[in-house]
């Protein structure tokens, strides 16, 4: 919901800004993940993680394209 968002600005979750994304996860994730997980989460998964956050804001045919390419 809208409300797991506050105190992140939306540009920084778009931009895969770090600590946004650190933020976030353990709001949105279930089995929730823990801060000190998601601090220890390979870099690979953790990028991983913040496009999937980002492509969750995209428009569906934005999404499509990005998933068939």
């Amino acid at each position: 919901l809208a409300g797991q968002l506050r105190g992140i600005k939306l540009g920084e979750l778009l931009n895969l800004d770090v600590g946004s994304v650190q933020t976030l996860l353990p709001r949105i994730t279930t089995p929730t993940l823990l801060q000190h997980e998601v601090a220890q989460l390979d870099p690979a998964d953790l990028a991983e993680l913040s496009m999937k956050v980002a492509s969750f804001f995209a428009r569906k045919s934005i999404r499509a394209e990005y998933l068939t390419a």
